[in-house]
């Protein structure tokens, strides 16, 4: 009688074997996401999710407003060439936001982009150039 697929132990199944194996705590990037349970998982997910949208975003945003305000060009000339690295940058955030040891350091680019924020936008709200 042939065994089927469903009896070999899947741990000598040589296609899948990097997906059950046993990595020793901190042997691997990826340990938490095998080892954690359904609803944590999802919760990770789902903040570096929101870290790589809207965290992203706000931080393309506010690097594009500091560097516009900074470049020694005329206003449209500085905005242009601001925006021209922005979507380097969103890409470079969102792979972060998952790339990142742990979900709370998926969001330091949203407190990175603070500082400049208020370098990009101090004179719309106080009415002060730099």
């Amino acid at each position: 009688m042939r065994a089927g697929p469903a009896a070999r132990p899947l741990l000598m199944d040589n296609k899948h074997y990097h997906l059950v194996r046993n990595y020793p705590a901190g042997g691997s990037v990826g340990h938490h996401f095998r080892t954690s349970p359904g609803w944590q998982r999802s919760l990770n997910i789902v903040l570096r999710s929101l870290a790589a949208v809207l965290g992203g975003y706000f931080f393309t945003y506010a690097c594009t407003a500091a560097l516009a305000r900074l470049l020694p060009l005329a206003r449209p000339d500085a905005v242009m060439v601001a925006s021209v690295p922005s979507f380097a940058l969103y890409t470079a955030v969102a792979v972060w936001a998952f790339a990142a040891p742990s979900a709370a350091l998926a969001w330091l680019p949203l407190a990175l982009a603070l500082p400049l924020a208020a370098i990009g936008f101090w004179p719309t709200f106080f009415g002060a150039g730099l």
